[in-house]
């Protein structure tokens, strides 16, 4: 296989290990970091599991200012959550101006998981399966009307970040709100 294209023949995974497919020269990504310097032909062959017309919608150029690796991730999780359960992942937000978190350096996505039957993934569902990627945080939100995941590329340390925001809009700690879900 050379670089620039995908072989999805057991894509996602490795040994047992969910994977990026190589879509790029590493040198090439050493000079390309965001979707603005890629074509638009370019986007629509590197990514088509992710609705990109989503990013757009919420902000004309939200699309344009999103990491390259961010977007990587996420096709890999998309791809691979249709092959194996026939999941789609459903963008909410990408970039966001003025926000100083990881929206606002082009490196996150808040979205959902929606299941075969048209229904949203069980929260726990989509968490764990989002875990089994390189993402540098996953954070869950229940309360939103369809509940889903929040997925970013921070630099990662020994561990993931993980929280769950609650209905009063506190960040917690993502086992206690799993713990209720599954004692429930």
């Amino acid at each position: 296989m050379s670089y620039g294209e995908i072989d999805y023949t057991g894509y996602g995974i490795r040994n047992g290990i969910p994977t990026i497919p190589e879509m790029y020269d590493e040198r090439e990504y050493d000079m390309k970091q965001y979707v603005h310097e890629i074509t638009r032909a370019e986007r629509h062959e590197r990514w088509p599991h992710i609705d990109l017309a989503a990013f757009s919608a919420i902000r004309k150029d939200a699309l344009e200012r999103m990491r390259l690796d961010a977007m990587n991730t996420l096709e890999s999780m998309a791809a691979y959550a249709k092959s194996l359960y026939g999941w789609k992942f459903v963008v909410n937000s990408g970039f966001r101006d003025g926000d100083t978190g990881q929206h606002g350096k082009g490196c996150a996505i808040d979205g959902v998981f929606i299941g075969s039957d048209g229904e949203p993934v069980p929260l726990i569902q989509q968490y764990c399966f989002a875990l089994l990627y390189p993402w540098g945080g996953v954070g869950i939100y229940p309360h939103w009307i369809k509940p889903g995941i929040h997925v970013d590329i921070r630099p990662r340390g020994m561990r993931v970040a993980t929280w769950c925001l609650s209905t009063d809009g506190e960040y917690e700690n993502v086992i206690h709100y799993l713990k209720g879900v599954v004692a429930s």
